[in-house]
């Protein structure tokens, strides 16, 4: 079930343990990239928040933090601003780091 059409008070349960996970570990971009990509999942604009932690993580755990929100924007069929993300982002995704997680998560991103 898309959690679109999922009863408020799963999404809110989903959002609440996503937080937390972030929380205990703040600095796991995993866990990160888990809760803005739910957000995005259901609706919110997730773009400008984005663009600030792509630019932490940059070359520590940026494949993770991406391709989870990617995922999450996915799910949510908002494939549009995932394609506009990964078209801004194409320049560090493509970059062998980063490459082989994008590619076997998300499909060829360069």
């Amino acid at each position: 079930m898309r959690a679109q059409h999922q009863p408020k008070k799963h999404v809110d349960e989903i959002l609440k343990a996503y937080g937390m996970a972030h929380e205990i570990e703040p600095a796991n971009p995993l866990y990160h990239g888990r809760l803005l990509g739910f957000r995005g999942r259901i609706g919110h604009d997730i773009r400008a928040e984005f663009a600030h932690w792509m630019g932490i993580y940059t070359w520590n755990g940026v494949d993770r933090f991406a391709s989870e929100v990617l995922k999450g924007l996915r799910r949510g069929n908002h494939d549009p601003v995932a394609k506009r993300l990964i078209a801004t982002y194409r320049w560090l995704l493509k970059h062998p780091e980063v490459k082989h997680t994008m590619d076997k998560e998300w499909g060829r991103v360069a």
